[in-house]
């Protein structure tokens, strides 16, 4: 995305199947969703056409529900304009480890140790700042007791996600990431999603003087707290799969918020290497 690029545009991956069993936390999207996969794609096409570009970028994540969805776009795409494709590891979901299956478990059949894994991740990460947190882990600030034994490999913890996911927002607004004269659009996950529309708010909020300047190690917390103050009385059910959203890209280009999410990258990833130590 150039610096004369007002809007950026990204979109979740369709629905992926519950397949636990047979393909873990990276299973395939479900059939039939080929419909949803054309709206997305008359939505890109629109804002391409308006802007006068000639060509798409398609930036995905590299897990398999993302990949499968950004294929059945780009068919769809290319029946109107040339397409190009790029994975981006840094558009990844926050790795939630690996469950252990209780005895009898199938595909398909509910997991509660998953819903109790994220409340205890944003209870850890976002309200008592255990930023070295992992993702169904049973010790943290107490013992989550419903996560004993509950995984048999841990996930990310919230530093390696933000480090992960501002290297690729530093690349995304310094315009690195544009390919020659392309409309670059993302394919992503809904927590990607999120931060765009937080970090959109929080730029206009800075500009208005509502807000002041943010703390790196704070940008995370005052993320959150703009989804629970503006975006999630919008979307109680979460966000919908093959959801296109738009954002302002210029207004982060133009505010403090590119050297905050550069410095908050740097703190995370000396709180991490310290963890190692």
């Amino acid at each position: 995305m150039n610096s004369n690029e007002k809007m950026g545009m990204a979109f979740r991956h369709l629905k992926d199947s519950d397949r636990l069993e047979t393909h873990g936390l990276n299973g395939p999207i479900e059939a039939g969703q080929e419909q949803i996969a054309k709206d997305i794609a008359e939505n890109i096409l629109s804002l391409a056409r308006s802007k006068n570009f000639k060509s798409i970028n398609i930036l995905y994540s590299d897990q398999r529900r993302t990949q499968e969805t950004t294929e059945l776009v780009r068919k769809e795409l290319e029946k109107h304009i040339e397409v190009s494709l790029r994975p981006e590891e840094g558009l990844r979901e926050i790795d939630q480890g690996i469950p252990n299956l209780p005895a009898g478990y199938k595909d398909g059949d509910f997991l509660p140790t998953l819903p109790a894994a994220w409340d205890a991740f944003g209870e850890e990460a976002f309200s008592k700042r255990n930023f070295s947190y992992r993702f169904g882990s049973a010790e943290g600030s107490s013992v989550h007791t419903e996560l004993v034994g509950a995984f048999d490999k841990h996930g990310d913890s919230l530093a390696d996600y933000i480090v992960r996911q501002y290297a690729f927002l530093e690349k995304l607004f310094s315009g690195e990431l544009q390919d020659g004269n392309a409309m670059s659009v993302l394919c992503t996950h809904s927590t990607t999603l999120f931060i765009l529309q937080e970090l959109d708010e929080i730029a206009k909020d800075i500009r208005s003087g509502v807000l002041g300047n943010i703390a790196p190690e704070d940008l995370p917390i005052v993320c959150f707290e703009y989804y629970q103050k503006k975006i999630e009385p919008v979307l109680p059910t979460g966000l919908p799969f093959g959801h296109v959203a738009t954002f302002d890209i210029t207004s982060i280009q133009n505010s403090p918020l590119v050297q905050t999410i550069r410095d908050a990258r740097k703190y995370f990833l000396e709180l991490k290497n310290q963890q190692s130590v």
